[in-house]
């Protein structure tokens, strides 16, 4: 009876040891974590938000899922946006992850870097963060572009922080102007009859670089008989007086005329003795 008894505690002991051994065997500590990154093509600037792959480079643990984390209401990149990558892990039977220190970890492919892991589960899941290469390119043309009487205005462009607006007319150069809203008022520049359109670029915030120009906006046709009230010369009409182009435009100086003598100054016909004081202003 005592053999049986004795002999009955020696198999549970040894049961019991064979079961702290698998449990040993099941705790194996997973070193280092190699992970691979990849994507079809490098985004730039204007492109749409894709899909980032992940691949495991060493045994003991396989990749559940793969996510950027920092484009919510984000279509697509910015020139200086830095992607922000949270990698699902989970460890294979007989491994655990034991580790979250950056030693620990090796990333390869789109400059990955290692910022922070977190472990789950007694070690069977952990959660790796990393941020890859800043995106490069050029802010893209504004778009929206629109006449508001003699304001032009245009959609805000992310990552700008000011913006250059070109103003044409008739396909030609008037002026260059740079801002940072989204709007710039040309009032005084439409000085002759033509059809006006304006473009716009944007200057990035990241690197200070100019962006791609916009599509021309809608013209805005402006005819000889409304110079005065778009091109700021409406005070002068008051007095008879008119503009005149500066590509026409005679020499400064006195005029005898049916009508006495007119100053010539800075395009504007003036009454002698009268000068230049400024838009609104004789």
């Amino acid at each position: 009876m005592r053999r049986k008894r004795g002999l009955c505690l020696l198999l549970a002991a040894s049961m019991a040891l064979g079961s702290s051994f698998t449990a040993l065997a099941a705790d194996k500590k997973i070193d280092t974590v190699k992970l691979s990154f990849s994507y079809s093509k490098a985004p730039e600037s204007g492109d749409e938000i894709g899909d980032i792959t992940v691949k495991a480079g060493s045994s003991g643990f396989e990749v559940d899922s793969a996510e950027y984390t920092n484009i919510e209401d984000q279509d697509t990149w910015t020139v200086g946006d830095i992607p922000e990558v949270k990698v699902e892990l989970s460890a294979k039977d007989g491994y655990k992850f034991s580790y979250t220190s950056k030693s620990h970890f090796s990333l390869s492919g789109c400059n990955a870097d290692f910022k922070k892991a977190k472990i789950y589960d007694d070690g069977q899941y952990i959660e790796v963060y990393a941020e890859l290469k800043r995106i490069g390119g050029k802010l893209q043309g504004a778009s929206e572009l629109e006449w508001n009487d003699t304001t032009a205005e245009w959609e805000e462009i992310e990552g700008a922080k000011s913006y250059d607006v070109k103003l044409l007319r008739d396909d030609k150069t008037v002026t260059t102007v740079s801002t940072t809203g989204t709007s710039y008022n040309f009032a005084g520049y439409f000085n002759r009859e033509g059809d006006y359109t304006f473009r716009v670029r944007a200057i990035s915030r990241y690197n200070n670089k100019t962006g791609e120009w916009s599509e021309d906006s809608n013209s805005l046709y402006i005819d000889e008989d409304e110079l005065g009230r778009y091109g700021g010369s409406g005070h002068w009409e008051q007095y008879g007086m008119r503009m005149i182009p500066a590509d026409i435009r005679p020499p400064v100086g006195n005029r005898l005329t049916a009508h006495g003598i007119i100053s010539i100054t800075r395009g504007i016909l003036l009454p002698a003795g009268r000068s230049w004081m400024g838009p609104g202003t004789i």
